[in-house]
């Protein structure tokens, strides 16, 4: 058989002298955030492609961020704390900085943070409570949450899911050593 071999360059964004975790893009590809321990508290950061513009944008604590589909929002959460956070996001540090983080979701679980997934409406996350582990989904406009599957803790307890991009089908890891796929479709 052909052997296909693939060149990339390799370049590093960080500081290899610092702690970073949960690395995602920005909406408009030209940004990384990224969850490190530079400041001394777990909080989220953001850096161009380059490695350049290094900022800080949680105070607070944060960890594992995401922005919003449009830009102007970014949600996290907490490596101490439950729940699902949200901040504005600005060019202007000045503002960034001062900027409030709102609660948003309390219902979210922070030992959930593989599976939660933001779209133009609302955001799809797991929570557990009473021995339940539930996939929901946070509605922006009306601000309810809606149940999208209610199981047994232990059977999805690693908590991964995925949403497809036209939100009608979800993808569930279900069990704990050797697990499988479920598929749910609208």
């Amino acid at each position: 058989g052909s052997e296909m071999c693939i060149r990339v360059r390799i370049t590093r964004v960080t500081d290899k002298n610092f702690l970073v975790d949960n690395p995602s893009w920005s909406a408009n590809g030209q940004y990384i955030y990224f969850t490190s321990n530079e400041s001394g508290n777990w909080q989220v950061w953001r850096i161009n492609t380059a490695g350049e513009e290094l900022t800080q944008i949680t105070y607070q604590g944060g960890y594992g961020a995401k922005e919003s589909i449009d830009g102007k929002t970014l949600y996290f959460y907490k490596h101490q704390q439950e729940g699902l956070w949200q901040k504005t996001l600005t060019n202007d540090h000045k503002a960034l900085i001062s900027s409030d983080e709102k609660l948003l979701i309390k219902e979210f679980s922070r030992y959930a943070y593989i599976s939660w997934q933001v779209f133009k409406d609302g955001i799809y996350f797991h929570s557990f409570s009473n021995g339940r582990s539930t996939i929901n989904f946070k509605n922006f406009s009306s601000q309810n949450v809606q149940l999208i599957i209610e199981k047994d803790i232990e059977d999805i307890i690693y908590s991964q899911f995925s949403v497809s991009h036209d939100q009608k089908t979800l993808l569930i890891l279900q069990g704990t050593a050797q697990s499988e796929l479920l598929l749910l479709k609208q």
